[in-house]
């Protein structure tokens, strides 16, 4: 099959930011008065949790910590403004091998899409910090936790992105960090690519049809020959 896009599925796809985000969700857990910290391992842990807030209400089930959806928001409100502040501060650049991509990519005229369900204000944050590096103008397509009702690992982002895109799943391969956003990929019958950072390595990509090094994304013949259609013996 002919590859018509790339579908970039997370901001952790495009910049390193786990760390940054732990740090804030700790600080917003000090400043609600909760007895929590989050260290690197219990944060590995709760990336397999798709959504910040959805993160604080499964830990507070996990430690029968009575937390109403009020409160949830709320925790949530302050990680991300620390969180949005702290990349203001110290900005961002994009992990090896993503400009790469967004160039090879639009030379060979190859439709380029963001399927994230992170909130918007997140995304513009993140844009903001990159400043000239900000790949979002080449992408014909963004999505955010608005966009769709159902988040990752959930088909329906993807589903919306091809329909905006007006391509067939199997035109399209997906770039993602984390396995519960490349099974979103995969339930939507996308071909996906996995470039885990830092904090998701350990995770499981067997569903994954390539574990990529920062210089294989750029690589378009490479991307096109993982979804290639196999020559009949």
């Amino acid at each position: 099959m002919e590859l018509k896009a790339i579908i970039i599925g997370a901001i952790g796809a495009l910049v390193e930011t786990s760390e940054m985000q732990r740090r804030a969700f700790n600080a917003a857990f000090e400043r609600a008065g909760l007895d929590w910290t989050w260290e690197r391992k219990a944060y590995q842990q709760m990336l397999s949790v798709s959504g910040g807030r959805n993160r604080i209400s499964a830990y507070a089930e996990q430690t029968n910590t009575t937390l109403t959806e009020d409160q949830i928001a709320s925790v949530h409100a302050t990680k991300s403004d620390i969180y949005q502040q702290a990349m203001r501060d110290l900005g961002l650049a994009l992990r090896p091998g993503v400009a790469d991509l967004i160039q090879s990519a639009s030379e060979a005229g190859i439709k380029l899409a963001f399927a994230s369900t992170t909130s918007a204000e997140n995304i513009q944050a993140i844009g903001a910090a990159l400043g000239d590096a900000s790949p979002y103008t080449h992408f014909a397509v963004m999505t955010h936790s608005d966009t769709v009702q159902n988040r990752k690992p959930a088909p329906d982002v993807y589903l919306h992105v091809l329909e905006q895109l007006n391509i067939s799943a199997d035109r399209a391969i997906a770039i993602e960090d984390t396995h519960e956003s490349m099974m979103s990929a995969v339930n939507a019958g996308i071909a996906c690519v996995a470039t885990p950072g830092d904090y998701v390595r350990n995770q499981d990509f067997s569903e994954a049809v390539a574990i990529a090094d920062p210089g294989q994304i750029a690589d378009v013949e490479w991307l096109r020959s993982l979804i290639a259609t196999p020559t009949p013996a």
